[in-house]
Parts: structure tokens; sequence; C-alpha cells
């Protein structure tokens, strides 16, 4: 059998595993978003518990969207790479 139709069929292929980028500008960005969410989660814990809540309600909510985000990206992205195996297979 073909090595990627086992790991498929042993449901060991996860592509959102491998999404890492590794250039600076996206761990600068990443870094100064955990800074200003952790001063934030900080300072509503000190002033305001319920707001603080709240502020990590909208934070899983934002996870839950991106999630969602990933599989309709990769979704898109696999649909387009078969076409352009068939437009190849097609051309022959």
């Amino acid at each position: 059998m073909n090595d990627i139709l086992e790991e498929l069929y042993l449901g060991n292929l996860r592509p959102s595993d491998q999404i890492n980028p590794q250039n600076e500008e996206y761990r600068e960005v990443r870094t100064k978003r955990s800074r200003k969410i952790n001063d934030l989660l900080e300072e509503f814990r000190e002033s305001n518990p319920t707001r603080k809540q709240e502020f990590v309600e909208i934070l899983d909510m934002e996870g839950d969207e991106d999630y969602y985000e990933i599989i309709e990206g990769f979704s898109i992205g696999f649909r387009l790479g078969a076409k352009m195996m068939l437009a190849i297979f097609n051309d022959e």
C-alpha cells in the first residue's frame, strides 16, 4: 500500500500540526499579541474578574473561529491541488 494512503487510513495525516511559521515577523507579532493579552488579563484580574472571564471566552471563540477557517482553507487548497492534477492528466 502507498505510505501516504496508509497514513491517511490510520489517521496520522494531520497537516494542521505542521503549521508553524518560522519567519521573524510572525514571531514578533505573536509575542506582542501574547504580551498584550497577558497584560489585559492581569488588569482584569485585579480590577474586574467578571470582565476577565468574558475576555477569556472571547479568546476561546476566536480560537474556534480560527479552527474552522483553517479547515476551510485546507479543503480549498486540497480541491485546488486535485483540480491541478486532473488538468495535468487531461492534457495527456
